[in-house]
Parts: structure tokens; C-alpha cells; sequence
């Protein structure tokens, strides 16, 4: 009798009963399923993206996988050895020393304050994960000579600096009880970004050594540890086996988690609310699948009093609504997800088309507004606040939930619906008809 619910649903759906097509409420509910699904695998496709992007360059070029850090005045001086006896250990891949500070750097265009950071020379040749998201711009990754001084492309660009200019490095130099500048000049031997600007927009780099000639005890330095598998839960482990080592030297390790704490929580809060958001708009497509199976239901009377009459039972009707209910689901999030996926796929694409032509309207509309024509440009994701590109990332957990509950969400819309059908009686629908 299942089978038979079924074949009975799908002729009700797809060919009535007196070979009349009046399946347009059909087509709809089908449709409903789809715009409700395309902009809801987008957006947690583009979530999982940026998240993925933005944890991976904190991991690999911000806070590593591990921190080591003291408060002992002599920790800089010997952060190098630190190094050199943790890298190797079981699961440790590499250590390297890191001093960070800030400055003030200025060219013939101007001054900027910058976050310094001084690492070993070789770290972009050494480190697969740092030389993935580091990109070059303009020169090459150089800090083989003293002067040799690594910027971001915000500096660059308000400081207007290329590959081979040179830039002074203003230091704040106490004598005598007064204080005084001291200009270090340095070469620009590479322009890069990692991509998101949060990370890198005001940065630079020198070699380790180099900082530590110029800035001694007056910078904080830290050892960034990278691990064979940088996962939560081998961090935690690791983190917890260097505390027992060397905890008692004086070094506190921390895991990447640990330190961007407050940013993982605002990631997690966030792409909660988008999945919230995502459960609201299924849930909304299933109350217009319940009202269009009540009125599907409604058309169909004579059609079921006819089934009843030739001795179909209440049972078979009630799965035979049922399973309408979930073949339009089926339907509907087959074809929502594949045109979401899509969309997920050609999403950088379609961001900067949308760009364009936005930009285009509105400098078009600003132009006979009298504020002139193509003045500014509209940006959909602007790149301050986000990725400069977005990482597909297809999180099939995600969309197996996705598809999951809204095929169950069509079938639970269809339930009132079939109760109805299948207690109806066949006399009393024939006397109404």
C-alpha cells in the first residue's frame, strides 16, 4: 500500500486524475522551496568562506597555532634557543621567534604608525602555511639585509611606496632624561597582503635580528609554533604538554583559540544568527507549502471520494498527501541547492558583476542628481570589513541539515492537510459536489 500512496501522490501532483495538468500550485510550491533555498546556501556558504579564510590566516600568519610568551626581561635574548629546542618535539612542526612592537614610518608623502613585527629571514621559504596567504605585490620576501623592510599595501598606498624605495623608521630614543626621535632608513623590498585587512592593513616586517638590535627589551617578543595538525583539540594537547615542560622556566603557551578568543566568539555568534536566520526562511517556505496543500487538498475531494469508492483505504489517502508533501520538498530542494551551490561556486564572480553594475546605476543617478557622474563606487562586500576573496568552502554537514529539514519541514506541512483528506468521507464529498 505504500507503493501504492506513493504512485497515487505522484499522479496527483504531476498527472491528475482526467489527464487535466492543473499542477500550477504545484510549480509553485516548488518555486517557493527554491528562492527560499538559493539565498540560504549562498549566505552560509559565503559564511563558512570567510570564516575558513579569516581563521586560516590568524593560524598561519597572525597568532600561529600556538603562543609562547614571558614576562622574564631576558626572553627576547634567548627566544631564538626557546626556539631551536621546542621544534622537533613530537607533533611540533616548527617554533621561530617573533619580536612585535610599533613605529612610526615616513617618506617625502607623509607619516604612518605601523605594527612591526621582526622574524627569522627564511620564514616565507620555511613555512608552506605563512607563504600561502602572504602574498606579494609588488618585489619579493627579502629580509636578508639589515635594511630590508617588508610593507602592506595600506602603507604602501598612503605612504606612496614601491619595491626599492627608501622609508625612515622613526624611533622614540631617550638621552640625557629627554626624549628624541632617531630615523632609521630602510629599503622596501616587497609590498604584500594577506588578503583581509584587519590582519595586515598597517604592518611590516624586518629581519629577527634586526629588531632585536634596534628594539632590545623594548618590544614583546613571542614564539610562534606551528603544529603537524594545528585542530582544536591537538592544540589544546600540545599546548598543555609545553606548559608541563616549560611552564616552570617561566613560558605560557597559549593555542590559537585561547588568543583570539573574543574573535572565535563573535565568528561563532555570527554565523549562528546567519543559521537562524536560514531555519526562519524554511520554515517560512513550509507555512506556504501548508496553504497550498489545504487548497491542493480542497481540489482534490472528488478525486479522493472516487479512490475511496473503488476501496482505497483512509490510510493510503493520508500517505498519498503525505508523500506529496514531501516530493515537492524533494523537488524543490534538489533544484535550490544545486542553484545555490552554484551561486556559492561563481560567488566572487557574481560579487564583482553586481559591483559594476551598481556602480554604474548609482554614478549614473548621481550625474543627473547634479553631484557628478561616476564619482563613487559601490562595493557589496567591501573589502575593510572582509575578504578581498571569498574561499569556497562547501560545508557538506550544512547542507546535508539544510536539505534535510526542509524535505521534513514540506512532508510536516503536508500532515494537517492529509489528516483532513483521509477522514473525509466518500458520501459526504460526493453530496457537496
Amino acid at each position: 500500500m505504500k507503493t501504492g500512496a506513493f504512485f497515487y501522490a505522484f499522479r496527483m501532483l504531476f498527472v491528475p486524475l482526467g489527464g487535466r495538468r492543473d499542477n500550477g500550485k504545484v510549480r509553485g510550491a516548488v518555486f517557493g522551496i527554491v528562492i527560499s533555498l538559493i539565498p540560504v546556501v549562498v549566505s552560509i556558504q559565503t559564511a563558512s568562506g570567510m570564516i575558513s579564510g579569516i581563521v586560516g590566516r590568524y593560524l598561519e600568519i597572525g597568532s600561529f597555532h600556538i603562543t609562547g610568551q614571558s614576562y622574564h626581561t631576558d626572553f627576547s635574548e634567548r627566544a631564538a634557543d626557546w626556539a631551536n629546542r621546542i621544534t622537533g618535539r613530537d607533533g611540533i612542526r616548527s617554533a621561530v621567534p617573533i619580536l612585535e612592537t610599533h613605529v612610526l614610518l615616513a617618506s617625502d608623502k607623509g607619516r604612518n604608525a605601523a605594527a612591526l613585527k621582526g622574524v627569522p629571514a627564511d620564514l616565507y621559504d620555511s613555512d608552506a602555511g605563512f607563504r600561502k596567504y602572504f602574498q606579494i605585490l609588488d618585489g619579493r620576501f627579502d629580509l636578508s639585509s639589515s635594511d630590508s623592510l617588508l610593507v602592506s599595501d595600506g602603507i604602501a598606498e598612503s605612504l606612496s611606496l614601491k619595491a626599492g624605495d627608501r622609508i625612515r623608521m622613526l624611533l622614540n630614543r631617550e638621552a640625557g632624561g629627554r626624549s628624541f626621535l632617531q630615523a632609521v632608513t630602510f629599503t622596501v623590498t616587497g609590498v604584500f597582503t594577506t588578503g583581509y585587512y584587519e590582519l595586515d592593513h598597517m604592518t611590516a616586517y624586518i629581519g629577527y635580528d634586526r629588531a632585536r638590535s634596534l628594539f632590545g627589551r623594548e618590544g614583546h617578543t613571542v614564539l610562534g609554533i606551528k603544529l603537524d595538525s594545528p585542530d582544536e583539540i591537538s592544540a589544546s594537547k600540545a599546548a598543555a604538554e609545553l606548559n608541563r615542560l616549560f611552564g616552570s622556566e617561566g613560558i605560557t603557551f597559549r593555542t590559537w583559540k585561547e588568543k583570539n578568543r573574543s574573535l572565535m566568539e563573535n565568528l561563532d555568534s555570527t554565523f549562528t544568527l546567519i543559521l537562524s536566520i536560514a531555519v526562519l526562511i524554511i520554515l517560512l517556505a513550509a507555512v506556504n507549502i501548508f496553504s497550498i496543500m489545504v487548497a491542493f487538498e480542497l481540489e482534490k475531494r472528488s478525486a479522493v471520494a472516487l479512490l475511496r469508492s473503488l476501496g482505497v483505504s483512509s490510510r493510503t489517502v493520508f500517505l498519498s498527501f503525505l508523500s506529496a508533501g514531501f516530493l515537492i520538498g524533494i523537488c524543490g530542494t534538489v533544484i535550490g541547492l544545486s542553484l545555490g551551490l552554484l551561486a556559492a561556486v561563481q560567488l566572487n564572480t557574481l560579487t564583482e558583476t553586481a559591483d559594476s553594475v551598481f556602480s554604474f546605476l548609482y554614478g549614473l543617478l548621481s550625474g543627473l542628481n547634479g553631484d557628478g557622474f561616476f564619482q563613487n563606487k559601490i562595493e557589496i562586500l567591501n573589502k575593510e570589513y572582509y575578504l578581498e576573496n571569498i574561499p569556497l568552502v562547501i560545508s557538506r554537514r550544512h547542507i546535508f541539515l539544510i536539505a534535510t529539514l526542509t524535505v521534513f519541514s514540506s512532508g510536516a506541512a503536508a500532515l494537517i492537510p492529509a489528516v483532513a483528506a483521509a477522514g473525509r468521507k466518500p458520501l459526504d464529498v460526493m453530496k457537496d459536489l
